[in-house]
């Protein structure tokens, strides 16, 4: 899923597979094909020591072995648990946890109904896939080319460069680096399906680009806390979730009720447990 804040968004679930990777240093409108190394730098020049609520708080706590790690596990028959590293330090890395790690299990008998729903509907997870996202597979140079459209036919080119990274967790995400810099609209660099190019482009520009471009004209811009406004993270990602399907063949959110009912597990138990 690709959270937002005050002036960033990213590492979200954009409906099609599965951080960090941008350099912002392009001049003019056109929008970067070429892959980009990741700039050291957090959202917002982030510091470490400066406590941060909502999207990059997320990002933080991604490993940045996470496929080695899973791959490991699962040579192993799951009997080893994953060893995960980070970029900082491990009193850091429990504070990151801490800020990220409450979740509210109320709707967990809705998101087992779902669970349900999608073995009675779909006899597992294969053929509801099958059903989301077709047969057909595209590269990442259609889905940046489909960004960029969509991009310019919303008139905001020449506030964002778009890049294509190795290492992303989602499809797509949106950040920015500093005040004054653009807004970076990275891509992973896979194969995502045609069905869900849409519902990207719906998900990363068409909910949170044009958020944070709209939060900039507020009074409340990088000022919420005088206003008292709650973090908006939570109820913009499900907004940007509902968007994801507006263009795709099945509405059931098996999907984001599998993460939910994995976090209740993860709860209470390891990965060998």
């Amino acid at each position: 899923a690709t959270p937002p804040g005050d002036g960033e968004a990213g590492d979200g679930e954009a409906a099609a597979s599965e951080g960090d990777g941008a350099d912002g240093g392009e001049d003019g409108n056109a929008a970067a094909k070429p892959e980009a190394s990741a700039p050291e730098n957090d959202a917002d020049g982030f510091s470490p020591k400066k406590k941060r609520s909502g999207p990059s708080a997320y990002m933080r706590v991604a490993p940045n072995n996470l496929h080695e790690a899973k791959h490991r596990f699962f040579a192993s028959g799951c009997s080893e648990a994953p060893i995960f590293e980070y970029s900082y330090t491990d009193e850091e890395m429990d504070a990151y946890f801490a800020e990220t790690s409450t979740v509210d299990f109320e709707l967990l008998p809705e998101a087992q109904a779902i669970l349900k729903l999608m073995y009675e509907s779909y006899g597992g997870p294969e053929g509801f896939s099958s059903k989301l996202y077709g047969s057909e597979h595209l590269e990442a140079e259609d889905l940046h080319d489909a960004i960029k459209a969509y991009v310019d036919d919303l008139n905001v080119t020449d506030r964002v460069t778009i890049y294509i990274v190795d290492q992303l967790m989602s499809a797509a995400c949106v950040n920015k680096l500093g005040y004054e810099s653009k807004y970076l609209i990275k891509i992973k660099n896979s194969k995502c399906s045609a069905a869900s190019i849409q519902g990207i482009c719906d998900h990363e520009v068409g909910t949170h680009l044009l958020r944070m471009i709209n939060d900039e004209s507020q009074t409340w811009h990088r000022n919420r806390d005088r206003y008292n406004l709650a973090n908006p993270w939570i109820t913009e990602e499900g907004l940007a979730t509902l968007n994801t399907y507006i263009s795709l063949p099945t509405k059931l959110l098996y999907p984001q009720a599998l993460g939910y009912f994995a976090a209740f597990l993860g709860a209470g138990k390891g990965f060998v447990p």
